[in-house]
Parts: C-alpha cells; sequence; structure tokens
C-alpha cells in the first residue's frame, strides 16, 4: 500500500477531504481545530449537535457530542487537553490531531468489503449496528451488530453505493475495508468513517445469516484470488458487545 493511502486511511480527517473531494454528498462538514476558537466559529457557521473527536484514534475514544455551547466549551477543552496522552496510551505514533464535524443522526449500519487489486468492490449484505450514544450514553461504542439490516433493497443497495463512493475516494486495493455509514432522519447515508479491516465478530455472523466464508474471503483478497458472497438470507444473527461505566481491578 503505497504511503500516501496509508496515511489518508488511517486519518479520519485525510478521509473527509477526499470524500468533499470526490463526492461531497457522502459528507459531512467539518473542520480541523487546534483551539476553541475554531470550534467556536464551526458552531456559529454549522450550528449544533457537532461532534469533537481524534483524528487517528478508534473504539470511539475521546469522542463527544455537543449540544450547545455550553457543552462545546467542555468537551473540545477536555478532548485538546487529553488527547496527546491518549496518543501515547495507545501508541499512536502520529502527531495528535481533532477534528469538529457536524453530528450525523440516524440510524448506524457498517459494511464489509473486499476489494482486489484492480480495485473491484464487493460488498458483504448491510449489518445493523446499535452505539451506546442511541442507548442514552456519552460515548459512542459499539453495543450491538446483527444481520439482517430491515432497511428496503432500495436503501440498502443505496447504502452500498455510498460505501463504494468512499472505498474509491481512498484509492485503497487488495485490501479488506469496514466502512461505518449512517442513514439519516432525511433518510440519506452519509459515511462515518472507513477502516482497512475485517468487522468485529463479522466472520461468525456472515456465516450464520448467509453461509458466507468472511476469513475465506479476507485471505483470498490478500492473495488475489475470488471472493465469493452469498446474498440469500438464512437466520437471524447478532452480536451483543459489554462495556464497564468504570475501570475496576477483579
Amino acid at each position: 500500500m503505497p504511503v500516501e493511502t496509508a496515511r489518508n486511511i488511517t486519518n479520519k480527517f485525510f478521509q473527509r477531504q477526499l470524500f468533499i473531494q470526490n463526492y461531497p454528498e457522502i459528507t459531512v462538514p467539518f473542520k480541523k481545530i487546534r483551539t476553541f476558537h475554531g470550534a467556536y466559529t464551526f458552531s456559529r457557521r454549522y450550528g449544533f449537535p457537532i461532534i469533537v473527536k481524534p483524528a487517528n484514534l478508534s473504539q470511539g475514544k475521546l469522542v463527544h457530542i455537543c449540544n450547545n455551547l455550553e457543552e462545546l466549551i467542555k468537551n473540545v477543552s477536555y478532548v485538546l487537553d487529553k488527547v496527546t496522552e491518549v496518543y501515547e496510551k495507545q501508541n499512536v505514533r502520529r502527531k495528535p490531531q481533532v477534528i469538529i464535524e457536524k453530528f450525523i443522526d440516524g440510524q448506524q449500519y457498517s459494511v464489509d468489503s473486499y476489494i482486489d487489486v484492480k480495485g473491484n468492490i464487493t460488498h458483504t449484505p448491510v449489518c445493523k449496528q446499535v452505539i451506546s450514544h442511541d442507548l442514552g450514553f456519552d460515548d459512542f461504542q459499539t453495543y450491538y451488530s446483527g444481520y439482517p439490516s430491515h432497511l428496503s433493497p432500495k436503501k440498502e443497495q443505496e447504502v452500498l453505493d455510498t460505501v463504494s463512493k468512499a472505498i474509491k475516494s481512498l484509492k485503497v486495493v487488495g485490501t479488506v475495508t469496514h466502512v461505518e455509514v449512517k442513514v439519516t432522519s432525511k433518510n440519506i447515508p452519509k459515511i462515518i468513517e472507513v477502516n482497512i479491516r475485517p468487522g468485529g465478530y463479522r466472520a461468525s455472523m456472515l456465516l450464520e445469516s448467509y453461509d458466507t466464508n468472511h476469513i475465506l474471503n479476507v485471505v483470498n483478497t490478500y492473495t488475489n484470488k475470488p471472493v465469493e458472497v452469498k446474498e440469500k438470507f438464512l437466520k437471524h444473527s447478532a452480536c451483543p458487545q459489554f462495556w464497564a461505566e468504570k475501570k475496576v481491578s477483579l
């Protein structure tokens, strides 16, 4: 993988820059910030709610939603203060960056896809997700993933088309992606982020629900062999995840 592609795929700010350049309809307004002033000017232009988050971290770390100016002051100050420390703890060997973007409302989904060396994309079915924010928590951990998506065939295809645009924007080939998407309250798919990895527990769920061998497909993608995805839904599958409210010692 070229260095520039690797840089883009591991940085949420660079991802959104490429989305804007290639398919602006799949993303939302965003900005890199270094001080509270940058966040404040963004909020004045786009209004609330907005999200503040690091550019290079995963699993919802330091991701905060701001519904008003008071929360913006509190959350931006906290993230800017803690981001260097968390980068070091997570062994992220990049200069810490923080971005702010318009909050994407609606139901979250994810899609695992295989991209061959020529850039041809094969998608697995859309997976429905429930995140902690949906349940009233302040963070954005994944609490539930399940098949089927319960989307109409037309809407599912729109989600897959949106994922294809995101992958093409990043110019990734010969790899597997896990893309998170939201279908907004206006029924429009918007990209949250693209990850170069299979989705968690997806192998077991795809085998149960569609008799699709995700592990073999991942290996075949990396070794430039054909993949096989079956579209006929067989039975429901789901993976709940449990997160402690606070750290304790056992």
